[in-house]
């Protein structure tokens, strides 16, 4: 009996040694993932030899991998994306720009636009960046012929955000039924279109409509800041809706684009337009 026992301990006691060799063979194992991931992760910066993202001539450490960290400086050509690119974390130090070109941009981790750094977005198709900066740096969304804002990153989506592009046929949208949140100053540029259709715009510092800009809202209860200095802020829902109003002014130029007899626009109950 005596036997029996011995040997059932000792073959409890290898049971719990292997299970204790197994754990340690797995946590080695995972050091030596981590360890290799830190070694081939290297940070890269742009030379500015030429234009093309996936030159490995354009970078000092090769062409940026999930793993690596791309580091934008202000010298030379500024990249622009002919290829979807992937990074870890992405800088876009001050004075340099990035241009997505309509391309997807994955950042695994961070996004830094640093100072006067802008990152350049067509807002059509396919292009997406998968993360924002909201505290520096500027996104100009510059197509033509408009596009969408994006507006699902959360509050705040943009730090500052400049809209330079789209026509009156074919504003820029934002992303349907969410809050276009800016933690800083949002402007339209001259001749260009942003309709917010009934979707929130939110703005902590300057919103400015430049001379030539325009702002299209539905009135159909979004909120929005206004411009009393400049620009155009074009109510165009063809059902009516409700003029807002802010304050002695109200707007710099105002349009009326909707409402029918007998769905027209009001103004807010008890105010002066």
């Amino acid at each position: 009996m005596d036997g029996i026992r011995r040997r059932s301990t000792q073959k409890n006691d290898d049971c719990v040694e292997g299970s204790f060799s197994r754990a340690r063979f797995f946590v080695s194992v995972l050091f030596l993932f981590l360890s290799a991931s830190a070694l081939f992760s290297v940070t890269t910066n742009w030379t500015g030899g030429g234009a093309n993202w996936n030159d490995p001539f354009n970078w000092d450490n090769g062409v940026p991998t999930g793993v690596d960290d791309a580091v934008i400086p202000n010298v030379g050509i500024q990249p622009v994306m002919n290829v979807n690119g992937t990074t870890n974390n992405l800088t876009i130090q001050t004075g340099a720009t990035l241009d997505v070109n309509g391309r997807v941009l994955t950042i695994n981790l961070t996004l830094d636009i640093q100072g006067t750094g802008i990152l350049y977005r067509f807002g059509t198709g396919g292009e997406d960046v998968t993360q924002t900066d909201t505290n520096s740096g500027t996104v100009e969304y510059r197509n033509p012929a408009g596009g969408t804002v994006k507006s699902d990153y959360g509050t705040p989506d943009y730090y500052n955000l400049v809209i330079n592009g789209g026509t009156s046929a074919s504003p820029y949208f934002v992303t349907a039924a969410t809050t276009l949140s800016v933690a800083n100053n949002l402007t339209i540029q001259n001749a260009e279109y942003l309709d917010i259709q009934t979707n929130d715009l939110s703005v902590t510092g300057t919103f400015n409509i430049v001379n030539g800009g325009f702002l299209f809202r539905s009135g159909g209860g979004e909120t929005a800041p206004t411009d009393t200095n400049s620009g155009t802020v074009r109510y165009n829902n063809a059902a009516g809706g409700t003029i807002v109003e802010y304050g002695a002014t109200d707007y710099y130029n105002l349009e009326i684009d909707g409402g029918t007899l007998g769905s027209p626009y009001f103004v807010t109950a008890a105010t002066t337009l």
